[in-house]
Protein backbone atom coordinates (compact mmCIF):
# COMPACT_ATOMS: atom_id res chain seq x y z
CA UNK A 1 0.00 0.00 0.00
CA UNK A 2 1.23 3.39 -0.96
CA UNK A 3 1.19 5.64 2.13
CA UNK A 4 2.74 8.71 1.10
CA UNK A 5 3.64 10.88 -1.81
CA UNK A 6 7.22 12.45 -1.35
CA UNK A 7 8.11 15.71 -3.46
CA UNK A 8 11.00 18.18 -3.67
CA UNK A 9 10.59 21.08 -2.51
CA UNK A 10 13.72 22.81 -4.96
CA UNK A 11 12.24 21.15 -8.36
CA UNK A 12 8.49 20.90 -7.07
CA UNK A 13 8.67 17.31 -8.74
CA UNK A 14 6.87 14.06 -7.82
CA UNK A 15 10.03 12.42 -6.36
CA UNK A 16 8.62 9.33 -5.81
CA UNK A 17 5.86 7.59 -3.37
CA UNK A 18 6.66 4.95 -0.50
CA UNK A 19 4.97 2.54 1.68
CA UNK A 20 5.35 3.97 5.20
CA UNK A 21 8.20 6.89 7.00
CA UNK A 22 9.47 5.13 10.12
CA UNK A 23 10.71 7.76 12.50
CA UNK A 24 8.20 10.27 13.24
CA UNK A 25 7.91 9.44 16.85
CA UNK A 26 10.52 11.10 19.25
CA UNK A 27 10.63 8.00 21.38
CA UNK A 28 13.97 6.39 20.64
CA UNK A 29 14.64 8.11 17.53
CA UNK A 30 15.31 11.68 17.90
CA UNK A 31 17.97 13.07 18.92
CA UNK A 32 17.09 16.78 19.61
CA UNK A 33 13.69 19.01 20.02
CA UNK A 34 14.00 19.06 16.27
CA UNK A 35 16.17 16.59 14.94
CA UNK A 36 14.79 12.84 13.59
CA UNK A 37 16.31 10.32 11.60
CA UNK A 38 13.83 9.23 8.96
CA UNK A 39 13.45 5.83 7.11
CA UNK A 40 11.76 6.10 4.13
CA UNK A 41 10.47 2.83 3.85
CA UNK A 42 9.52 1.09 0.49
CA UNK A 43 10.77 4.13 -1.81
CA UNK A 44 10.12 4.25 -5.29
CA UNK A 45 11.58 7.21 -7.19
CA UNK A 46 10.11 8.74 -10.23
CA UNK A 47 11.14 8.72 -14.16
CA UNK A 48 10.93 12.23 -14.28
CA UNK A 49 13.13 12.96 -11.36
CA UNK A 50 15.78 10.50 -11.92
CA UNK A 51 15.88 11.89 -15.21
CA UNK A 52 15.75 15.59 -13.17
CA UNK A 53 18.87 14.38 -11.28
CA UNK A 54 20.95 13.04 -13.85
CA UNK A 55 20.49 16.16 -15.62
CA UNK A 56 20.60 19.08 -13.38
CA UNK A 57 23.01 17.08 -11.01
CA UNK A 58 20.65 18.68 -8.31
CA UNK A 59 20.60 17.54 -4.70
CA UNK A 60 17.93 16.40 -2.47
CA UNK A 61 17.48 19.08 0.34
CA UNK A 62 13.60 19.80 1.26
CA UNK A 63 11.43 17.15 1.05
CA UNK A 64 7.27 17.73 1.83
CA UNK A 65 5.78 14.74 2.62
CA UNK A 66 2.27 13.88 1.96
CA UNK A 67 0.56 11.06 3.74
CA UNK A 68 -2.45 9.30 1.57
CA UNK A 69 -5.51 7.60 2.54
CA UNK A 70 -6.50 4.38 1.59
CA UNK A 71 -8.45 5.65 -1.66
CA UNK A 72 -4.88 8.24 -2.33
CA UNK A 73 -6.02 10.97 -1.50
CA UNK A 74 -4.21 13.74 0.11
CA UNK A 75 -4.57 14.12 3.98
CA UNK A 76 -1.67 16.16 5.16
CA UNK A 77 1.56 17.29 4.24
CA UNK A 78 4.85 17.66 6.52
CA UNK A 79 8.53 19.68 5.02
CA UNK A 80 11.52 18.23 6.18
CA UNK A 81 15.32 19.65 5.83
CA UNK A 82 18.35 17.27 5.56
CA UNK A 83 21.27 18.03 7.51
CA UNK A 84 22.91 17.24 4.28
CA UNK A 85 21.78 17.05 0.57
CA UNK A 86 21.37 14.29 -1.09
CA UNK A 87 23.07 13.35 -4.32
CA UNK A 88 21.46 10.55 -6.08
CA UNK A 89 23.32 11.46 -9.24
CA UNK A 90 26.38 10.12 -7.08
CA UNK A 91 25.21 7.11 -6.45
CA UNK A 92 23.66 3.75 -8.55
CA UNK A 93 20.10 4.96 -8.43
CA UNK A 94 17.59 2.24 -7.46
CA UNK A 95 15.19 0.88 -10.47
CA UNK A 96 13.27 -0.65 -7.68
CA UNK A 97 11.52 0.10 -4.14
CA UNK A 98 14.76 0.77 -1.49
CA UNK A 99 14.85 1.90 1.96
CA UNK A 100 16.56 5.67 2.16
CA UNK A 101 17.37 6.87 5.58
CA UNK A 102 17.39 10.56 6.20
CA UNK A 103 18.35 12.87 8.95
CA UNK A 104 16.88 16.31 9.58
CA UNK A 105 13.98 18.28 11.21
CA UNK A 106 10.52 19.63 10.49
CA UNK A 107 9.42 23.08 9.56
CA UNK A 108 6.73 21.87 12.15
CA UNK A 109 7.10 19.03 14.09
CA UNK A 110 4.45 16.85 14.28
CA UNK A 111 3.25 15.62 17.42
CA UNK A 112 3.24 11.75 18.74
CA UNK A 113 -0.76 12.25 19.24
CA UNK A 114 -0.90 13.62 16.30
CA UNK A 115 0.36 11.13 14.16
CA UNK A 116 -1.80 8.63 16.11
CA UNK A 117 -4.65 10.50 14.80
CA UNK A 118 -3.57 10.40 11.53
CA UNK A 119 -2.77 6.79 11.11
CA UNK A 120 -6.61 6.26 12.21
CA UNK A 121 -7.53 8.62 9.56
CA UNK A 122 -5.41 6.53 6.88
CA UNK A 123 -7.77 4.16 7.70
CA UNK A 124 -10.72 5.83 7.29
CA UNK A 125 -11.64 9.39 8.03
CA UNK A 126 -14.41 10.37 10.51
CA UNK A 127 -17.84 9.61 9.22
CA UNK A 128 -19.33 10.53 12.24
CA UNK A 129 -19.32 13.27 14.85
CA UNK A 130 -18.49 13.90 18.20
CA UNK A 131 -15.35 10.84 17.65
CA UNK A 132 -12.85 13.33 19.38
CA UNK A 133 -15.65 13.33 23.00
CA UNK A 134 -13.68 11.06 24.99
CA UNK A 135 -10.01 12.85 24.18
CA UNK A 136 -8.19 14.02 26.80
CA UNK A 137 -6.72 17.64 27.15
CA UNK A 138 -3.73 16.74 25.15
CA UNK A 139 -5.11 14.43 22.55
CA UNK A 140 -8.36 17.46 22.25
CA UNK A 141 -5.54 19.82 21.45
CA UNK A 142 -3.89 17.54 18.70
CA UNK A 143 -7.14 16.51 17.05
CA UNK A 144 -7.79 20.06 16.40
CA UNK A 145 -4.34 19.99 15.20
CA UNK A 146 -4.92 17.79 12.96
CA UNK A 147 -8.13 18.85 11.37
CA UNK A 148 -7.11 22.60 10.96
CA UNK A 149 -3.72 20.78 8.25
CA UNK A 150 -6.85 18.73 6.88
CA UNK A 151 -8.79 21.40 5.86
CA UNK A 152 -6.11 22.18 3.24
CA UNK A 153 -6.75 19.10 1.90
CA UNK A 154 -10.48 18.92 2.00
CA UNK A 155 -12.54 21.63 0.46
CA UNK A 156 -15.94 21.92 1.19
CA UNK A 157 -18.38 21.02 -1.59
CA UNK A 158 -19.86 24.35 -3.07
CA UNK A 159 -23.81 23.60 -2.08
CA UNK A 160 -22.70 23.27 1.63
CA UNK A 161 -20.81 27.18 1.62
CA UNK A 162 -24.26 28.24 0.29
CA UNK A 163 -26.63 26.66 3.48
CA UNK A 164 -28.57 28.74 4.97
CA UNK A 165 -28.73 26.34 8.23
CA UNK A 166 -26.05 25.28 10.25
CA UNK A 167 -26.68 22.57 13.84
CA UNK A 168 -23.72 22.76 16.69
CA UNK A 169 -24.61 19.68 19.25
CA UNK A 170 -23.32 21.18 22.48
CA UNK A 171 -23.66 17.63 24.01
CA UNK A 172 -20.03 17.17 24.35
CA UNK A 173 -19.03 20.77 24.22
CA UNK A 174 -17.37 21.89 27.91
CA UNK A 175 -14.87 24.33 27.13
CA UNK A 176 -12.76 26.61 23.96
CA UNK A 177 -10.98 23.49 22.93
CA UNK A 178 -14.43 21.26 22.52
CA UNK A 179 -16.24 24.04 21.06
CA UNK A 180 -14.16 24.55 18.10
CA UNK A 181 -14.29 20.94 17.58
CA UNK A 182 -18.08 20.74 16.99
CA UNK A 183 -18.15 24.08 15.53
CA UNK A 184 -16.04 22.45 12.76
CA UNK A 185 -18.18 19.27 12.46
CA UNK A 186 -21.36 21.89 12.49
CA UNK A 187 -19.99 23.81 9.33
CA UNK A 188 -18.27 21.23 7.72
CA UNK A 189 -19.22 17.54 8.88
CA UNK A 190 -17.28 14.82 10.79
CA UNK A 191 -13.36 15.87 11.63
CA UNK A 192 -14.38 19.34 9.98
CA UNK A 193 -12.52 22.64 10.29
CA UNK A 194 -13.71 26.11 11.09
CA UNK A 195 -10.79 27.81 13.00
CA UNK A 196 -9.31 27.09 16.29
CA UNK A 197 -8.98 30.56 17.29
CA UNK A 198 -10.72 33.60 17.36
CA UNK A 199 -8.64 34.63 14.26
CA UNK A 200 -8.98 31.35 12.87
CA UNK A 201 -13.20 31.63 12.88
CA UNK A 202 -12.38 35.18 11.30
CA UNK A 203 -11.09 34.04 8.66
CA UNK A 204 -13.70 31.58 7.55
CA UNK A 205 -16.21 34.67 7.20
CA UNK A 206 -14.39 35.59 4.41
CA UNK A 207 -14.76 32.12 2.23
CA UNK A 208 -11.89 29.57 3.63
CA UNK A 209 -13.04 26.30 4.31
CA UNK A 210 -16.75 26.91 4.99
CA UNK A 211 -20.29 28.98 4.46
CA UNK A 212 -20.27 32.69 4.39
CA UNK A 213 -22.51 34.66 6.64
CA UNK A 214 -25.61 35.67 6.62
CA UNK A 215 -26.17 32.21 8.05
CA UNK A 216 -28.25 30.58 10.91
CA UNK A 217 -26.43 28.40 13.94
CA UNK A 218 -28.57 26.19 15.53
CA UNK A 219 -27.21 24.88 18.76
CA UNK A 220 -28.60 21.24 20.11
CA UNK A 221 -28.56 19.82 23.03
CA UNK A 222 -27.05 23.17 25.03
CA UNK A 223 -26.20 27.00 24.00
CA UNK A 224 -23.26 29.15 24.17
CA UNK A 225 -24.99 31.48 26.48
CA UNK A 226 -25.18 28.05 28.83
CA UNK A 227 -21.72 27.12 28.38
CA UNK A 228 -20.37 30.25 28.98
CA UNK A 229 -22.93 30.54 32.49
CA UNK A 230 -20.80 29.34 35.82
CA UNK A 231 -17.28 28.59 33.53
CA UNK A 232 -15.05 26.60 35.77
CA UNK A 233 -12.47 26.72 32.62
CA UNK A 234 -10.58 30.04 33.50
CA UNK A 235 -10.96 33.61 32.78
CA UNK A 236 -8.94 33.51 29.68
CA UNK A 237 -10.51 30.71 28.31
CA UNK A 238 -14.40 32.54 28.81
CA UNK A 239 -12.87 35.75 27.44
CA UNK A 240 -12.59 33.67 24.33
CA UNK A 241 -15.97 32.41 24.09
CA UNK A 242 -17.02 35.71 24.44
CA UNK A 243 -15.32 37.18 21.78
CA UNK A 244 -16.44 34.44 19.71
CA UNK A 245 -20.04 35.34 20.11
CA UNK A 246 -19.34 38.96 19.60
CA UNK A 247 -17.70 37.82 16.47
CA UNK A 248 -20.26 35.62 15.15
CA UNK A 249 -22.78 38.07 15.86
CA UNK A 250 -20.84 41.21 14.25
CA UNK A 251 -20.80 38.86 11.05
CA UNK A 252 -24.54 38.32 10.85
CA UNK A 253 -24.44 34.68 12.13
CA UNK A 254 -27.71 34.05 13.70
CA UNK A 255 -27.52 31.98 17.20
CA UNK A 256 -30.53 30.27 17.47
CA UNK A 257 -30.36 29.11 20.79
Amino acid sequence: MIRYIIIDAESDLILGDCTDILGFSKEGISRDDNEYDLTIAGLKLSDTYIQHCLATKSSMKEINLYMLDQEGNKLNSHSFFLHKPYFFHKRAIPQERFDLAVSGGFSDSPSDEAMKIWKQWVVAKPTMKNTWANLSSEQLLRWLEVIRVHSGFNKPQEEDQKKNDFYLDMTYVTDVKTFYCALGEAMNGPGGYYGTSLNGVADHFYGRNGAEPPFNLHFINGSLNKLMSGYEHGAEDLLILQQIRELLISKQVSLIE
